[in-house]
C-alpha cells in the first residue's frame, strides 16, 4: 500500500483532492515533515502472512478509510 493510495482514499471520503507538489515547495511548507512522504514507501502484510500465518478477517485499510467517518 502506497502513501498516495491512502491519501486518495481519505481525500475521496472527505471531498478533497490530492495534488503533486514540487519537492522544494513542499519542503518550504512542511519542513522536515515532508521527507518521509517523498520516499517510495510501501506497507504490506506479506511477511506477517507468510511467517506468522496471519489471516486478516476484516476489511483492508483502504476500504476502512473509504467507509469510515
Amino acid at each position: 500500500m502506497r502513501v498516495r493510495d491512502v491519501a486518495l482514499a481519505v481525500a475521496a471520503r472527505h471531498g478533497a483532492r490530492v495534488e503533486a507538489w514540487d519537492p522544494a515547495d513542499a519542503a518550504r511548507h512542511w519542513g522536515v515533515m515532508v521527507e518521509p512522504f517523498m520516499l517510495d514507501q510501501v506497507a504490506t502484510g506479506a511477511k506477517a502472512r507468510t511467517e506468522l500465518g496471519w489471516r486478516p478477517s476484516r476489511p483492508g485499510l483502504l476500504k476502512e478509510l473509504a467507509e469510515s467517518a
